[in-house]
């Protein structure tokens, strides 16, 4: 079990161009939709988590999901197989386009790849949209009928969302303040 969180890790390393948020994607559909490790409630508050320990959300999902499965080495493993190979290849390709920056190849590479990893950026802010906001999932097939009134919302989980969202749109307060008072004010509603 340790050899394949190392190999499962290093496979998702590989994969994550575009920083930690492509990587959310391919993580919720191996780890919550195909193995079931997770429930889709743990796999929102993993990532939650994630954002408020320091350091890059790929390697503390890595560090967590490594230790559900295999306890401290589980989390060495799946770790190490995260950082490892990001770090070969990151060596690798700094060097080589400082070399090759200027070829035809590289630039269409980066021009085909930029697009892909904002796609799977928004792909993961979907995911937490429909978990955050939409507990019991959203029935897509009803909506599209015209059948709203079979979404069940978490109307706080929504207002709490679009302060945020003015938030950061609207001030120069940071992002961790925003995620703290957020996390306020979800506290004090489950309080109320």
């Amino acid at each position: 079990m340790i050899f394949s969180l190392l190999l499962r890790f290093s496979g998702y390393s590989l994969l994550c161009i575009g920083g930690g948020y492509v990587l959310i994607p391919l993580l919720f559909a191996d780890l919550v939709q195909r193995r079931g490790i997770l429930l889709p409630q743990e796999f929102l508050n993993l990532v939650s988590i994630a954002q408020l320990t320091p350091g890059p959300v790929g390697i503390n999902v890595a560090t967590f999901t490594g230790y559900t499965e295999g306890g401290f080495w589980g989390s060495f493993a799946a770790t190490l197989g995260f950082v490892l190979p990001t770090l070969i290849l990151a060596s690798l390709a700094v060097a080589g386009l400082r070399k090759y920056r200027d070829s035809w190849f590289v630039r269409g590479l980066m021009k085909g790849v930029h697009p892909v990893a904002v796609g799977m950026i928004c792909y993961a802010a979907l995911i937490f949209l429909q978990l955050s906001l939409f507990p019991q999932g959203i029935p897509w097939k009803q909506c599209f009928a015209g059948n709203v009134a079979a979404l069940h919302v978490d109307w706080i989980a929504c207002a709490i969302f679009l302060l945020a969202l003015g938030v950061l749109l609207k001030t120069k307060i940071s992002a961790l303040g925003v995620i703290l008072g957020g996390a306020a004010l979800g506290a004090l509603s489950a309080l109320l």
